[in-house]
């Protein structure tokens, strides 16, 4: 059985792009990858990498090899992470911090739906290094799928950071 990390699940962000907001949703339901492929630059706009330089990988629950429970009932071992969907992100079975960069470095927002088996952190950047905001939520493994949000009023969010308080 694989080591589980949910780390993320649905993002919702929003760029000013030439003077005008544009969110949009990316919930990895697209057939972008395949289970266990790198997500790399595979979505536009977005860098998907982590503090260590590797890659962020689809999981799909249908292989059955993730200890999960969908919203659509699918569960699979213990069942004790949840989930949204069958095809989620996930920063590989010893990864440390998730950073997904904004490419335009104009985020106002990012949202992210996590289950962690320890508190968990959203962090928002600047192009420089400096936070923004932060967002921790709690441990709620076997209970249910939360949200955390960041955002900066001055739409400049260059990257976001995703990490737990655990090795997991």
């Amino acid at each position: 059985m694989k080591k589980f990390t949910q780390i993320l699940l649905t993002v919702a962000m929003v760029f000013v792009l030439t003077g005008s907001a544009n969110a949009w949703f990316l919930d990895f339901e697209w057939g972008l990858g395949l289970d266990g492929q790198p997500i790399a630059s595979g979505v536009p706009g977005v860098q998907f990498t982590t503090t260590d330089g590797f890659d962020w990988h689809y999981g799909d629950i249908n292989t059955g090899t993730y200890n999960v429970t969908s919203d659509n009932g699918s569960s699979y071992y213990t069942g004790s992470y949840y989930m949204g969907g069958d095809v989620f992100a996930w920063l590989g079975t010893s990864q440390g911090n998730g950073r997904i960069d904004f490419l335009n470095k104009d985020g106002s927002y990012f949202s992210t739906g996590y289950c962690a088996n320890s508190s968990f952190y959203l962090e928002a950047y600047d192009e420089f290094g400096v936070m923004i905001d932060q967002a921790v939520g709690g441990n709620n493994i076997g209970v249910s799928m939360d949200y955390l949000t960041v955002s900066s009023a001055s739409k400049n969010i260059a990257y976001v950071e995703v990490h737990d308080s655990g090795n997991y």
